[in-house]
């Protein structure tokens, strides 16, 4: 739980909060979580247009059947703009297998994923507060998603506390901007003032 509530505080209140719950025989339907004042909230239509976060939700609608088998709620926070450098279908395969672990972990429990960029690096998290989290059994059963990640430039981190939850990072960089942009927005440097040519004297014969 208390997992759970650091990734929210990570967050901030800019974020996009969902609670997301599973009714019998109808599928993952979405409804906004109380947020505080200066949180926005989005509609799911918006949220399933706008990019990164559209692969957020659609990861938690395919994670849904599986949440219902084991009585698990899930969540979702993340902060908009999120433009991270990775190829959908290793963020798909990613997330997935992500979501999986954590979902099996915490039967009767929650699930919480978010996205959040620090510097140059988009981190998108998962957390249980199920207390079957093993550390050394979910990174074996992350070993092809790790590598994946890896050839991207990104990296998964691991954190678990016996009886409390535990939280599975992914980081991934965020894409650099093009040379040339990066050289049209630089102020141009002042050019040396060129000197006059100097002047030849001639002497005349007397």
């Amino acid at each position: 739980m208390y997992l759970l509530l650091d990734m929210l505080s990570a967050i901030g209140g800019a974020a996009v909060m969902f609670s997301l719950t599973l009714g019998l025989g109808a599928g993952l339907t979405a409804r906004p979580v109380a947020p505080a004042a200066s949180t926005p909230t989005v509609a799911p239509a918006a949220v399933a247009d706008s990019g990164f976060a559209g692969r957020l939700v659609a990861a938690l609608e395919r994670a849904g059947p599986a949440a219902a088998r084991h009585g698990v709620a899930l969540a979702f926070a993340a902060e908009p703009g999120l433009a991270p450098r990775l190829p959908e279908a290793v963020l798909d395969s990613a997330l997935d297998a992500l979501l999986e672990g954590a979902i099996a972990a915490a039967p009767a429990g929650k699930v919480l994923l978010t996205a959040s960029r620090r510097g140059g690096t988009v981190t998108v998290a998962v957390a249980d507060d199920g207390a079957g989290f093993d550390v050394a059994a979910r990174r074996a059963a992350l070993r092809p998603t790790e590598a994946a990640v890896a050839l991207q430039g990104g990296r998964i981190e691991l954190v678990g506390t016996a009886g409390e939850g535990g939280r599975v990072r992914l980081l991934l960089p965020v894409p650099m901007a093009h040379p040339a942009a990066a050289r049209a927005t630089r102020a141009p440097a002042a050019e040396p003032p060129v000197a006059a040519p100097a002047r030849e004297t001639v002497a005349g014969s007397a």
